[in-house]
């Protein structure tokens, strides 16, 4: 099995679709997979590749953001983690 994206615009995509290794990859259809980290693919029929449409300055802040928010998540279930050992602690858990 492999994957298949259909082409509908610049921006816009569907899939991936998974379809058996010998189905016929022809336009608007790609079997290249997007690359990881990509905030806004297109792809490039004349390249044969996917490009990212983010602007190297935007793509930098909205990873750091995104990264932050990730750290922020982790902080708050390892909260939700002692809050919830603390109050089996002090009543025993719930029966």
């Amino acid at each position: 099995m492999k994957e298949v994206y259909e082409i509908i615009s610049a921006t816009q995509y569907e899939g991936p679709f998974k379809v058996s290794d010998d189905y016929p990859v022809k336009f608007p259809f790609t079997d290249k997979s997007i690359p990881e980290g990509f905030l806004q693919p297109s792809f490039d029929f004349g390249k044969n590749e996917w490009v990212d449409l983010t602007p190297p300055m935007l793509k930098d802040e909205l990873l750091t953001q995104k990264k932050a928010l990730e750290e922020q998540e982790t902080q708050t279930t390892d909260l939700q983690l002692a809050v919830a050992e603390l109050y089996e602690q002090q009543l025993g858990g719930t029966k």
